[in-house]
């Protein structure tokens, strides 16, 4: 799977808080075998923590974020 999603399964990336620039959360890229697709996984139950990024994470891509969240299944899994 991590193939076939250009390395994105495991990625960890962080997203600061929108209303305080000194507040960040860090989100990773999941699978979710049972629902068979892509899932966001937030620290912290979701929660920004006061801080700046470690050196070297990658920025959360609002696109990349609304296309994980909206992807949808396309009924083909083999659970249901």
């Amino acid at each position: 799977m991590k193939q076939w999603n250009q390395g994105l399964i495991g990625k960890v990336f962080y997203e600061l808080d929108p209303t305080d620039k000194n507040k960040f959360r860090t989100v990773r890229v999941a699978w979710n075998g049972f629902a068979n697709k892509m899932v966001l996984q937030y620290s912290n139950a979701g929660a920004y923590i006061i801080g700046t990024p470690p050196d070297g994470m990658p920025a959360m891509n609002p696109r990349l974020r609304s296309s994980i969240v909206t992807m949808q299944n396309n009924g083909n899994n083999s659970f249901y």
